[in-house]
C-alpha cells in the first residue's frame, strides 16, 4: 500500500492532481492553477531562477512548486541549493566490501 504524504493535508491540491492525472481537469481547477501561476518579469533563465527563488523565500516551507519536466525540477533544485550560504564540506567516500572475490570485482566496476 502506498500513502501519498506530500498532499495528505491538502485535499484541494490532491484532488486537482488526481484530475490532472486522469485527464479530467475542471474549469475551476484551471482557474485555481492560473491564480497561483507565477508571472515572471525577467526574460533570462538565470533571471527567472532568481525571481523564483525570491518568490519562494516569501512562502511557507511546505509550498509545492509544479514544474512540467524533471529537468526543470533539477534546475530549480540546484538553483535553490546554490543560494544556501553554508560552508561546503567535501566528503571522500571509500567503498569497501567483504565478499567473495568474483563479487568484489563486480562491485568495484560500479
Amino acid at each position: 500500500m502506498q500513502i501519498n504524504v506530500r498532499q495528505q493535508d491538502d485535499n484541494f491540491y490532491r484532488d486537482i492532481l488526481t484530475r490532472i492525472r486522469i485527464e479530467a481537469v475542471t474549469v475551476s481547477d484551471t482557474a485555481a492553477l492560473e491564480r497561483r501561476k507565477i508571472k515572471f518579469m525577467e526574460t533570462t533563465c538565470d533571471g527567472r531562477l532568481q525571481e523564483l527563488y525570491n518568490y519562494l523565500q516569501n512562502l511557507s516551507a511546505d509550498i509545492v512548486c509544479l514544474l512540467p519536466t524533471c529537468a526543470l525540477c533539477n534546475t530549480l533544485n540546484i538553483a535553490m541549493l546554490n543560494h544556501i550560504s553554508l560552508n561546503k564540506i567535501k566528503l571522500i567516500a571509500q567503498y569497501a566490501t567483504d565478499c567473495v572475490l568474483y563479487l568484489r570485482k563486480k562491485f568495484q566496476r560500479y
